[in-house]
Formats: C-alpha cells, sequence, structure tokens
C-alpha cells in the first residue's frame, strides 16, 4: 500500500526508539545503512505491535516500509535491509549525539568537487549558456550542503568534547575509573581525525601543495565574476555571502582545537607519570625473566642492580626486609589484635627519613601570577635552538641561569609555556628516565626532544 512520506514520517518519529537501535547498528558495524532484517521484525513485534497505534502498525510493517522506499534495498540472500539515507540524517539531526562526525576523507571529497565544479565554470566559453548556468546551481547547490555538513559537524564535535570535558572533571577530582593513558589517547584521536580536518578545511592560512583549498577555489571563482571580463558582481557577493557562512565556522572549530590542547597538556605530566611507571614495571619484568630457571641458587633480585638503582621507591626496602624477615602466623580469633601490633611496631621501629631527603615535584594550584607571568615572558623571548636534545635539561639549565631565586617548581609553569609554543608533532618521547633536582624537589622525567619536521602538505 503507497502512503504519503509525511505520514510514514510521522510515525517515525513517534517510534523513534526503533529506529536509533537499527542507527545504532549501523554505526557500530560502518555498514552502508545496511543492518540485518530480523533486528527490525524483532523490534516491530517487540516495540510497534505493543503499542497502541494501529495506523503506525500497518504503516510501518517491513513490506509497507519496503514498499514505501523507507527500506530501498532487502538483500534476501544475507537478510541485509538497506534504510534510505535521508532517513539515516532525520534520525542524526533529531538526536545531535548520534551525528557523524567529517572525516579526513570526507572533507576531502568536498575539497574535490568545489575545486572541479569551479574549474568548469570558469572554463565555460560562454557564462550565460545553459551549461554555465547549470554549473553554477550546481555549485551553490554543493555549498549549501556543505554548510549543512559542516554545522551539523560542529554541533557533534562539541558534544563528543563536552563528553571529554565530563571525563576531565571525574579524573581530576581522583576518579579511578578514568585511566589518563585512555583519556589522553580519546583526546588525541578527537582532535587528529575530526577537529583538525574540520579545521583545515575551513582555515583560510591552509596552503596545500599542488592541489587548491577550499578557499583557494571559491576565492577563484569569485575573482572570476569580479573580472573585468564578466563583471557579474552580483554573483560574485552571493558567493562571498555563501563562503563566509561556511568560514564563520572557523572560530568555534578554533576554540574546540584549544580546548583538547588545553585538556592535553595539562595530561602530559600525569602521562609521562604513568608511562614511567608502566616503563619501570616492564624492566622490573625483564630483570625478573632470567631468575626464572628452576634452580636453588641465583633467584632473588639483588640490590646491586642498576635497575633497583634508578628508581627512589625501593628505597628502605633492605631496611624492612632484615628488620620483619620472620614471617607473621595469624590466628583467625586473634588477627585484627595482632596486625595492631605489627602495625604498632612497625610505626616505631621503622627507620626515620633523612630531613635532608629530597621530596617528589608536585603542580602547585596557588602559584603567583606574576610568577608565571615573568616565567612565561622569559621562556617567549628566548630564541630557542632549532634542535633541543632534553627539553627538560634545557630549560632548567636556562631558568636556574636567567632567575636568581629560581626552583625546582618554575620548570613546570616553563614547560607549559615551551610545549604551547612548539608544534606537538616535533616533540619525539625517548623510553630514557633522568632526574633534576634542586636543594628541595625532585623530578623524574622521560627524556623529550624537540626536533622540527620538515614541513610537508597536510591534506
Amino acid at each position: 500500500m503507497k502512503l504519503n512520506r509525511d505520514v510514514l514520517i510521522l510515525d517515525i518519529v513517534k517510534y523513534q526508539s526503533v529506529f536509533f537501535k537499527l542507527l545504532d547498528y549501523i554505526e557500530q558495524h560502518e555498514n552502508s545503512y545496511e543492518f540485518p532484517e530480523i533486528n527490525y521484525i524483532t523490534l516491530y513485534n517487540t516495540v510497534i505491535c505493543e503499542g497502541d497505534d494501529t495506523n503506525a502498525e500497518i504503516h510501518l510493517s517491513f513490506d509497507s516500509l519496503l514498499e514505501n522506499g523507507i527500506f530501498i534495498h532487502h538483500n534476501k540472500l544475507n537478510g541485509m535491509v538497506t534504510l534510505e539515507p535521508l532517513v539515516v540524517d532525520l534520525l542524526r539531526f533529531i538526536d545531535v549525539k548520534r551525528i557523524r562526525e567529517l572525516s579526513y576523507v570526507q572533507f576531502e571529497n568536498m575539497r574535490n568537487a568545489i575545486e572541479n565544479t569551479v574549474c568548469i565554470i570558469i572554463n565555460k566559453s560562454n557564462y550565460q549558456s545553459d551549461e554555465y548556468k547549470e554549473a553554477i546551481k550546481a555549485f551553490n547547490e554543493l555549498m549549501g550542503d556543505i554548510l549543512g555538513k559542516i554545522k551539523k559537524n560542529i554541533h557533534s564535535l562539541q558534544y563528543q568534547v563536552g563528553q571529554i570535558s565530563s571525563q576531565y572533571k571525574k579524573y581530576d577530582t581522583g576518579d579511578a575509573s578514568i585511566s589518563v593513558a585512555t583519556l589522553y589517547e580519546s583526546i588525541d584521536n578527537l582532535y587528529q581525525r575530526y577537529v583538525l580536518p574540520c579545521f583545515e578545511f575551513i582555515d583560510p592560512n591552509m596552503e596545500m601543495k599542488n592541489k587548491k583549498t577550499f578557499n583557494d577555489s571559491v576565492d577563484e571563482l569569485i575573482h572570476f565574476h569580479s573580472s573585468n571580463k564578466i563583471k557579474d558582481y552580483e554573483v560574485a557577493d552571493l558567493i562571498i555571502f555563501n563562503k563566509k557562512a561556511i568560514t564563520s565556522y572557523y572560530k568555534d572549530v578554533g576554540k574546540l582545537a584549544r580546548q583538547l590542547n588545553q585538556y592535553s597538556k595539562y595530561l602530559e605530566s600525569d602521562r609521562l607519570h604513568y608511562l614511567s611507571i608502566d616503563n619501570a614495571y616492564n624492566e622490573l619484568m625483564d630483570n625478573i625473566i632470567p631468575l626464572r630457571h628452576g634452580k636453588q641458587k641465583n633467584i632473588y633480585l639483588k640490590p646491586e642492580l642498576e635497575f633497583l638503582k634508578k628508581y627512589h621507591i625501593f628505597d628502605g626496602l633492605a631496611n624492612v626486609r632484615t628488620n620483619y624477615a620472620p614471617k607473621i602466623t595469624l590466628n583467625k580469633s586473634t588477627t585484627i589484635s595482632d596486625f595492631n601490633e605489627f602495625l604498632r611496631c612497625y610505626v616505631e621501629n621503622s627507620p626515620k627519613e633523612p630531613k635532608n631527603k629530597l621530596k617528589p615535584l608536585i603542580r602547585k594550584k596557588n602559584t603567583n601570577e606574576n610568577r608565571i607571568l615573568k616565567i612565561s615572558q622569559l621562556c617567549i623571548n628566548q630564541k630557542w635552538e632549532s634542535k633541543i636534545e632534553d627539553i627538560h635539561l634545557h630549560l632548567n639549565n636556562f631558568l636556574k641561569n636567567e632567575l636568581e631565586d629560581y626552583q625546582l617548581p618554575d620548570l613546570l609553569i616553563g614547560l607549559q609555556v615551551v610545549f604551547g609554543l612548539k608544534i606537538e608533532k616535533d616533540f619525539k618521547y625517548i623510553r630514557e628516565k633522568k632526574v633534576v633536582e634542586d636543594s628541595k624537589y625532585y623530578l623524574e622525567y622521560l627524556v623529550i626532544k624537540h626536533s622540527p619536521r620538515v614541513k610537508k602538505c597536510t591534506v
């Protein structure tokens, strides 16, 4: 039975929960709008048929949707059904969190389409011919389509960055379920795969080797209609207006990019600590492997190992082992009292830390603003070498020479400034651990090199 599309759309919106589940399947499996037939039949029987709308039950039957073009193809061999792309766009429009972010490939396709269409228009010998008018119409439709996609993409990215922001707040308040490595990877993935391609597509300063950017192609068409040969300023003004409507989102994307970069920088120090712990654990495991030989001798870690000398966390373990070598045999009835006695003895007899022992460096939350400004100005005004073998050591020596009252916490401020001045891709992380210290603190870090890469075209 043939039905009006508006009737079907109203029923689809009413039972949008059913179609959202189909959309989620499509997104998870990255199919071309395909989903298993059995999925819809199950949802139809358990949700739509259980409702009180008899008309919707008839309208949204499998055969009705197939006949009326909501399902555009039914592959009986594998039981897969293809959903109409316009319905997919409608569902994504209804629920912003289901909008799919535009990838690099999609932006490249839009850039190519604009470049090819502009080339066709300019090469027309008669700009008043029917072919020219059709080409201009196609260009305007393409610009409108790009504007719609960019706008939806911004909404999707804003939602994704909002999710990242919520996770970061949980992590910052000490939520153990949020891993610094996972959160950092999520931020980097969102930035590199979706935010950066969008940013580059509408960036007026973007340059490409042997290719024209979106802005280059549109500007070429504007100049063509503004030239003395054509002098069609009305069309040129319309193109300028459409271009500004698209490029106006440059600030929105830039804001999202800066927000992600800020989170990334905040997590960098914690991530380095995580990597340091991970590297220490892996190195410990590597040192244990040769001891698993099944013999009676040489089966224990020895304090002379170079590995153990690297990490202060193992300090004092020998004294603890000497003083508390006898094992404690716990009795169920006296476990609590035995444990309390053991704890009391341990506290009373544990070796006292020397007064001059250095403390691990931690970020100060209430650093003086004038101090931050002074260090920032020093770092910004400094002419940095193009290649730096060890950023931490280089910056530590620089600030020590520039500041009479230099303390190790100043290094953390300087690092944030330097990482903001340099291009992230020029940093190289080395699996080598070093320590810098002053009279009060010490800081363990993984070596970071800075080596600018040869500038290549990013498309």
